[in-house]
Protein backbone atom coordinates (compact mmCIF):
# COMPACT_ATOMS: atom_id res chain seq x y z
CA UNK A 1 0.00 0.00 0.00
CA UNK A 2 2.81 2.15 1.07
CA UNK A 3 4.35 2.06 -2.60
CA UNK A 4 1.14 2.64 -4.20
CA UNK A 5 0.41 5.85 -2.13
CA UNK A 6 3.85 6.66 -2.86
CA UNK A 7 3.67 6.62 -7.00
CA UNK A 8 -0.07 8.45 -6.62
CA UNK A 9 2.42 11.34 -4.74
CA UNK A 10 5.37 11.33 -7.56
CA UNK A 11 2.62 12.13 -9.89
CA UNK A 12 1.11 14.55 -7.89
CA UNK A 13 2.19 18.14 -9.33
CA UNK A 14 3.07 19.20 -6.32
CA UNK A 15 5.51 16.66 -5.16
CA UNK A 16 6.61 15.93 -8.50
CA UNK A 17 10.59 15.95 -8.08
CA UNK A 18 10.80 15.45 -4.58
CA UNK A 19 13.31 13.16 -3.47
CA UNK A 20 12.23 9.64 -2.90
CA UNK A 21 12.99 9.43 0.56
CA UNK A 22 10.80 12.45 1.09
CA UNK A 23 7.89 11.12 -0.74
CA UNK A 24 8.31 7.72 1.17
CA UNK A 25 8.17 9.83 4.63
CA UNK A 26 4.93 11.22 3.30
CA UNK A 27 3.35 8.19 2.01
CA UNK A 28 3.70 6.60 5.70
CA UNK A 29 1.26 9.29 6.90
CA UNK A 30 -1.28 9.77 3.93
CA UNK A 31 -4.34 8.11 3.94
CA UNK A 32 -5.96 6.33 1.24
CA UNK A 33 -10.13 6.88 1.14
CA UNK A 34 -13.08 5.76 -1.05
CA UNK A 35 -15.61 8.07 -0.79
CA UNK A 36 -19.47 6.67 -2.23
CA UNK A 37 -21.00 9.41 -4.56
CA UNK A 38 -22.18 12.65 -3.30
CA UNK A 39 -20.06 12.72 -0.25
CA UNK A 40 -18.96 16.24 1.10
CA UNK A 41 -15.10 16.39 1.21
CA UNK A 42 -14.72 19.68 2.38
CA UNK A 43 -17.61 22.97 3.00
CA UNK A 44 -17.03 26.55 2.71
CA UNK A 45 -15.06 28.25 5.61
CA UNK A 46 -14.07 25.11 7.32
CA UNK A 47 -10.32 24.68 8.42
CA UNK A 48 -8.15 23.89 5.53
CA UNK A 49 -6.15 21.56 7.49
CA UNK A 50 -5.59 19.19 4.94
CA UNK A 51 -4.29 18.30 1.06
CA UNK A 52 -6.07 15.98 -1.10
CA UNK A 53 -5.54 14.58 -4.33
CA UNK A 54 -7.81 12.83 -6.35
CA UNK A 55 -7.14 8.91 -7.13
CA UNK A 56 -10.00 7.86 -9.19
CA UNK A 57 -13.39 9.72 -9.79
CA UNK A 58 -14.30 12.96 -9.73
CA UNK A 59 -14.60 16.20 -7.51
CA UNK A 60 -17.42 18.59 -7.65
CA UNK A 61 -15.90 22.34 -6.56
CA UNK A 62 -19.03 24.60 -5.83
CA UNK A 63 -20.86 27.56 -3.94
CA UNK A 64 -24.11 28.89 -2.99
CA UNK A 65 -25.55 31.21 -4.85
CA UNK A 66 -27.92 33.60 -3.58
CA UNK A 67 -30.67 32.45 -4.72
CA UNK A 68 -29.66 29.25 -1.94
CA UNK A 69 -28.95 27.02 -5.64
CA UNK A 70 -25.68 25.35 -5.60
CA UNK A 71 -23.14 26.69 -7.75
CA UNK A 72 -20.40 24.67 -9.83
CA UNK A 73 -17.27 26.29 -9.70
CA UNK A 74 -15.34 23.54 -11.37
CA UNK A 75 -14.72 19.60 -11.75
CA UNK A 76 -11.72 17.89 -10.97
CA UNK A 77 -10.74 14.64 -12.05
CA UNK A 78 -7.92 12.05 -11.23
CA UNK A 79 -4.45 13.62 -10.15
CA UNK A 80 -6.02 16.80 -9.66
CA UNK A 81 -5.73 18.72 -6.25
CA UNK A 82 -7.92 20.29 -3.67
CA UNK A 83 -6.58 22.48 -0.95
CA UNK A 84 -3.22 23.26 -1.95
CA UNK A 85 -3.00 26.48 -1.43
CA UNK A 86 -4.45 26.48 1.88
CA UNK A 87 -1.22 24.76 3.01
CA UNK A 88 0.26 27.86 3.62
CA UNK A 89 -1.35 29.60 5.74
CA UNK A 90 -4.55 27.11 7.05
CA UNK A 91 -6.78 29.89 5.82
CA UNK A 92 -10.40 28.59 5.62
CA UNK A 93 -12.04 26.96 2.70
CA UNK A 94 -13.48 29.23 0.01
CA UNK A 95 -15.80 26.68 -1.71
CA UNK A 96 -17.46 23.33 -1.02
CA UNK A 97 -16.74 20.06 -2.49
CA UNK A 98 -17.95 16.86 -2.97
CA UNK A 99 -18.03 13.34 -4.90
CA UNK A 100 -19.98 12.93 -8.10
CA UNK A 101 -19.48 9.49 -7.94
CA UNK A 102 -17.30 7.19 -6.14
CA UNK A 103 -14.39 8.47 -6.05
CA UNK A 104 -10.65 7.94 -3.99
CA UNK A 105 -8.60 10.19 -2.48
CA UNK A 106 -5.12 10.31 -0.88
CA UNK A 107 -5.38 12.63 2.08
CA UNK A 108 -2.50 14.47 4.15
CA UNK A 109 -2.83 15.99 7.00
CA UNK A 110 -1.18 19.85 6.93
CA UNK A 111 0.86 19.66 10.20
CA UNK A 112 2.66 16.14 8.56
CA UNK A 113 3.37 17.95 5.60
CA UNK A 114 4.71 20.90 7.58
CA UNK A 115 7.07 18.67 9.69
CA UNK A 116 8.26 17.01 6.25
CA UNK A 117 9.55 20.93 5.26
CA UNK A 118 10.90 21.90 8.33
CA UNK A 119 13.59 18.60 8.46
CA UNK A 120 13.47 19.45 4.61
CA UNK A 121 14.18 22.77 3.47
CA UNK A 122 15.10 21.51 -0.21
CA UNK A 123 11.66 19.92 -0.31
CA UNK A 124 9.91 22.94 0.77
CA UNK A 125 11.66 25.17 -2.23
CA UNK A 126 10.39 22.71 -4.73
CA UNK A 127 6.78 22.56 -3.39
CA UNK A 128 7.45 26.86 -3.43
CA UNK A 129 8.18 26.40 -7.33
CA UNK A 130 5.02 23.93 -7.85
CA UNK A 131 2.85 26.37 -5.98
CA UNK A 132 4.37 29.07 -7.83
CA UNK A 133 2.85 27.43 -11.17
CA UNK A 134 -0.32 26.88 -9.86
CA UNK A 135 -0.67 30.82 -8.97
CA UNK A 136 0.25 31.41 -12.81
CA UNK A 137 -2.08 29.13 -14.08
CA UNK A 138 -4.66 30.59 -12.18
CA UNK A 139 -3.74 34.11 -13.56
CA UNK A 140 -3.46 32.81 -17.33
CA UNK A 141 -6.95 31.84 -16.43
CA UNK A 142 -7.87 34.94 -15.36
CA UNK A 143 -6.33 36.63 -18.56
CA UNK A 144 -8.38 34.44 -20.91
CA UNK A 145 -11.38 35.91 -18.98
CA UNK A 146 -10.55 39.17 -19.61
CA UNK A 147 -9.08 39.01 -22.45
CA UNK A 148 -10.33 35.96 -24.48
CA UNK A 149 -14.51 36.31 -26.27
CA UNK A 150 -16.82 33.65 -24.93
CA UNK A 151 -16.35 31.38 -28.41
CA UNK A 152 -12.49 30.90 -27.51
CA UNK A 153 -13.01 30.45 -23.67
CA UNK A 154 -15.76 28.05 -24.59
CA UNK A 155 -13.91 26.03 -26.67
CA UNK A 156 -10.60 25.92 -24.57
CA UNK A 157 -12.84 24.79 -21.83
CA UNK A 158 -14.78 22.09 -23.14
CA UNK A 159 -11.25 20.81 -25.03
CA UNK A 160 -9.68 20.51 -21.53
CA UNK A 161 -13.19 18.30 -20.08
CA UNK A 162 -12.59 16.71 -23.25
CA UNK A 163 -8.95 15.62 -22.17
CA UNK A 164 -9.48 14.86 -18.65
CA UNK A 165 -13.21 12.87 -19.41
CA UNK A 166 -13.94 12.29 -22.91
CA UNK A 167 -14.34 8.80 -23.72
CA UNK A 168 -14.89 7.31 -27.61
CA UNK A 169 -18.52 6.32 -28.20
CA UNK A 170 -20.33 5.73 -32.12
CA UNK A 171 -17.39 7.70 -33.42
CA UNK A 172 -17.25 10.57 -31.66
CA UNK A 173 -15.97 11.76 -28.06
CA UNK A 174 -18.88 12.24 -25.35
CA UNK A 175 -17.69 14.30 -21.88
CA UNK A 176 -18.50 11.92 -19.61
CA UNK A 177 -19.95 14.42 -16.97
CA UNK A 178 -23.25 15.90 -16.78
CA UNK A 179 -23.30 19.72 -16.92
CA UNK A 180 -26.07 22.06 -17.08
CA UNK A 181 -25.43 25.62 -19.38
CA UNK A 182 -25.88 27.02 -15.89
CA UNK A 183 -22.46 25.24 -14.56
CA UNK A 184 -20.61 26.17 -17.40
CA UNK A 185 -21.48 30.00 -17.34
CA UNK A 186 -20.95 29.57 -13.46
CA UNK A 187 -17.40 28.05 -14.35
CA UNK A 188 -16.70 31.00 -16.81
CA UNK A 189 -18.38 33.99 -15.47
CA UNK A 190 -21.25 34.90 -18.49
CA UNK A 191 -24.45 34.68 -18.52
CA UNK A 192 -26.40 31.31 -19.42
CA UNK A 193 -28.09 32.70 -22.24
CA UNK A 194 -24.90 33.51 -23.58
CA UNK A 195 -23.51 30.02 -23.28
CA UNK A 196 -26.57 28.86 -24.52
CA UNK A 197 -26.59 30.90 -28.11
CA UNK A 198 -23.02 29.99 -28.44
CA UNK A 199 -23.65 25.63 -28.04
CA UNK A 200 -26.58 26.29 -30.54
CA UNK A 201 -24.41 27.76 -33.24
CA UNK A 202 -22.40 24.88 -32.70
CA UNK A 203 -24.70 22.55 -32.65
CA UNK A 204 -26.42 23.59 -35.87
CA UNK A 205 -22.70 24.43 -37.41
CA UNK A 206 -21.89 20.20 -36.45
CA UNK A 207 -19.27 20.98 -33.89
CA UNK A 208 -20.67 19.76 -30.76
CA UNK A 209 -23.57 18.26 -29.39
CA UNK A 210 -26.21 18.72 -26.07
CA UNK A 211 -28.41 16.70 -24.35
CA UNK A 212 -29.33 16.12 -21.14
CA UNK A 213 -26.30 17.81 -19.78
CA UNK A 214 -23.64 15.79 -22.22
CA UNK A 215 -21.49 17.69 -24.51
CA UNK A 216 -20.31 15.58 -27.56
CA UNK A 217 -17.48 16.93 -29.69
CA UNK A 218 -18.58 16.20 -33.07
CA UNK A 219 -15.12 18.21 -34.66
CA UNK A 220 -12.55 18.70 -32.12
CA UNK A 221 -10.21 20.42 -34.87
CA UNK A 222 -12.80 23.10 -35.20
CA UNK A 223 -12.79 23.94 -31.55
CA UNK A 224 -9.12 23.70 -31.76
CA UNK A 225 -9.28 26.38 -34.39
CA UNK A 226 -11.37 28.68 -31.95
CA UNK A 227 -8.56 28.99 -29.52
CA UNK A 228 -5.95 29.26 -32.27
CA UNK A 229 -7.81 32.15 -33.72
CA UNK A 230 -8.13 34.22 -30.70
CA UNK A 231 -4.12 33.31 -29.77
Amino acid sequence: MSDRKTAILKQAPLFAGCPPEALADLARVALLQVLPAGTAIFAKGDAGDRLYIVVSGKVRISTTGPDSQQLTLNILGPGALLGEVALADGGARTADAGTIGVAELLILHRRDIHDLLLRRPDVALRMLAALSERVRWISARYEDSVFLELPARLAKRLLILDDLFGVERDGARVINLKMSQRDLSNAMHVTRESINRTLKAWSDAGVVGFEDGIVTVLDRRQLEGFVLAAD
